[in-house]
């Protein structure tokens, strides 16, 4: 089982900071890199996915030509399994040849917090003071998520919800005993993000959770999401805010 440890916060300094994140996006932002839209291979009545994510980057100290694998499968909770699973073959870029094949779960996991730290850190900006950061969710991107985020801003608090609520309470258990923060599940998801500075959105779900009259002016989301047609922020809130891809 994945569990989240001290040890994972120091992955995440040393290892997988968020700048190499940011300056791989700074890369795309500037043309030195492709990266083609994913493509999506699901299932029949299932929701059960199969996702291909091709790229190749042509920067200064770095060039690689890569595609990353991952399959989403909701219900693995069942077989003891993560819900997505990922591998990272990595090409030689003159030859084509398969120089690596590596497990990308983790990477994602954490790739994914550091794209949403980044988000949060230059566009509702570094000065502002982090009292609640608010996580809907409570699988492996949550943990992820709360561990990323209390490494680089330590908000006095985090709440967690999650559809079953014994799951929310586990997580913060957990996390009270190796990060630093206060942690509360709640049971109502309305009461767990209405006073929150930050919100991390970690789910399945294809219908709206998220809705525009719970939230406080000035909040920050990130919507992470996860499947073929995530949707967890209603309509209203789309509109009545400033929307980055």
């Amino acid at each position: 089982m994945f569990s989240v440890s001290l040890e994972y916060s120091k992955t995440f300094t040393s290892l997988l900071r968020y700048v190499s994140v940011q300056t791989a996006m700074l890369n795309v932002a500037e043309k030195r890199a492709i990266q083609n839209p994913r493509s999506s291979t699901q299932i029949p009545e299932t929701r059960n996915l199969l996702l291909t994510m091709p790229g190749y980057i042509n920067a200064d100290k770095c060039r690689a030509l890569a595609c990353k694998v991952v399959t989403v499968f909701p219900d693995n909770y069942k077989n003891n399994l993560p819900s997505i699973l990922a591998n990272i073959l990595l090409f030689n870029e003159k030859t084509g040849t398969l120089d690596a094949i590596m497990d990308g779960t983790e990477i994602t996991l954490w790739r994914t917090a550091a794209a949403s730290v980044i988000a949060t850190k230059y566009i509702r900006g570094s000065h502002k003071k982090n009292n609640i950061l608010a996580i809907v969710g409570a699988g492996a991107q949550a943990k992820m998520h709360v561990v990323a985020f209390q490494q680089k801003f330590k908000f006095e608090k985090v709440h967690i919800w999650n559809r079953t609520h014994e799951k929310a309470g586990n997580l913060c258990k957990e996390l009270d005993f190796s990060v630093f923060g206060q942690y509360v599940a709640f049971k109502n998801l309305n009461e767990c993000i209405e006073q929150a500075d930050v919100i991390v959105t970690a789910t399945f779900a294809t219908t709206p959770l998220i809705k525009y009259e719970w939230l406080k002016a000035g909040v920050h989301i990130n919507a992470v999401g996860a499947g073929g047609t995530p949707m967890e922020l209603d309509e209203e809130t789309y509109k009545s805010s400033v929307v980055f891809v």
